[in-house]
């Protein structure tokens, strides 16, 4: 069987999570940060920074183990590079988000593989606008 680029590039993306390629692409380019933002790089992947070390996250290799333990246990999955990772609602409020906010559940805690787009877009613009005002000394 001969190995096409399309097929390589949805392995790819069901790694991440992802239904397809497109489904991916979408999802990065959507998240990547406006003109001129100094936010972490790609905000869609990776959302771990070193001042939340002080909590237990649990850590995972694929989304799919990381799904069981929040199915199971509860949290909010989110991305890091490679890996992904369950924090609680201490680390969703490090990273200046309310972890009460309904769209949380609308997306079903998971950043990755969100429910819904819409509250996933809300949520990123939160967390865009959180940075921000730390950047810019009022947070």
């Amino acid at each position: 069987m001969r190995v096409r680029l399309k097929h390589a590039l949805t392995i790819i993306a069901v790694d991440r999570g992802y239904d397809s390629w497109v489904a991916l692409k979408t999802a990065v380019e959507s998240a990547s940060p406006t003109a001129g933002a100094t936010l972490p790089p790609d905000p869609g992947t990776h959302l771990y920074v070193p001042h939340l070390a002080f909590l237990l996250n649990r850590w995972f290799a694929t989304n799919g183990e990381a799904r069981m333990s929040l199915d199971a246990e509860g949290g909010y999955l989110l991305p890091q590079g490679e890996h992904v990772f369950i924090t609680d609602t201490e680390g969703i409020r490090e990273f200046g988000l309310d972890p009460h906010d309904p769209d949380w559940e609308r997306i079903g805690y998971d950043w990755i593989r969100p429910a819904d787009a819409d509250a996933h877009s809300r949520l990123l613009a939160k967390w865009r606008a959180a940075i921000a005002a730390v950047e810019s000394g009022a947070g």
